[in-house]
C-alpha cells in the first residue's frame, strides 16, 4: 500500500495482535517461584531441544539421501554430448551434421542406418544419437545412450528448427540408461523410459 498512514496501520495491527499473545507471559514471573512450575520448563526445554535436534538431523539426512539419488543421474546435451551419432540415409543428415557442427564441440558422425547396432556397442554413456529416418529400430541404442528422434516432413525450416532446439535442450538421465525423444516440428514432443 506504500504512505506513512498504512505503514502505522500495519504497525499498530502487528502491536495489538503481539500484545493478546504477550499477555499471558506476565504471569509466569509469579509462577517462576513455584519448584513444580521449575521443574516443568527445565523437562519441556529439554524436549523441545530434542524435538529441534531431531528435526535439523532429519533435514541432514534426506539433503544426503536426495543428493546421493540425484547423483545417478546426468546431463546429457550438445554441447556436453562426447559423440553426436547422426543416423540418415539422405542428404537431410548433411544438412542437420553442418547445423549442429555450429553448437557441438562433440565429434558429429554420420552413419548409416544399417551401422546402428555397432554405434550401440561402441558408443559411450554420454553420447547422443540422433535418427532422422523411419526405418531404424532404435530398441538397441536407447539400453545405452539418448536417442533424439525427427518425426514428420523434412524440409530446410524442419531441420533448422530442430538444430535450434537441439542447442538449446538438454536431457537429465541416468547412468548407464538411455531414453528415446522424438521430436516433432509441429510441437509434438514425447519423452520416453
Amino acid at each position: 500500500l506504500g504512505g506513512a498512514f498504512a505503514g502505522a496501520i500495519l504497525f499498530i495491527g502487528f502491536f495489538v495482535g503481539t500484545s493478546l499473545f504477550l499477555v499471558p507471559v506476565a504471569f509466569f514471573g509469579v509462577a517462576s517461584s513455584l519448584k513444580g512450575f521449575r521443574v516443568f520448563a527445565a523437562i519441556a526445554s529439554v524436549a523441545i531441544g530434542m524435538w529441534f535436534f531431531a528435526q535439523g538431523a532429519s533435514g541432514l539426512v534426506l539433503f544426503y539421501n536426495v543428493s546421493i539419488r540425484n547423483a545417478n543421474y546426468s546431463i546429457v546435451g550438445l554441447p556436453s554430448a562426447k559423440n553426436i551419432w547422426l543416423v540418415s540415409d539422405d542428404e537431410w543428415g548433411d544438412t542437420l551434421s553442418a547445423d549442429i557442427k555450429k553448437y557441438a564441440e562433440a565429434n558429429v558422425l554420420k552413419i548409416s542406418p544399417a551401422a546402428v547396432d555397432s554405434v550401440a556397442n561402441a558408443a559411450d554413456t554420454l553420447d547422443i544419437a540422433i535418427i532422422l529416418t523411419d526405418s531404424v529400430s532404435d530398441s538397441s541404442l536407447v539400453r545405452k545412450i539418448g536417442v533424439i528422434k525427427f518425426i514428420g516432413e523434412k524440409n530446410s525450416q524442419t531441420i533448422l528448427q530442430f538444430a535450434k532446439f537441439l542447442s538449446i535442450y538438454n536431457f537429465k538421465k541416468r547412468y548407464g540408461r538411455g531414453f528415446i525423444f522424438n521430436w516433432s516440428a509441429d510441437g509434438s514432443q514425447t519423452q520416453t523410459k
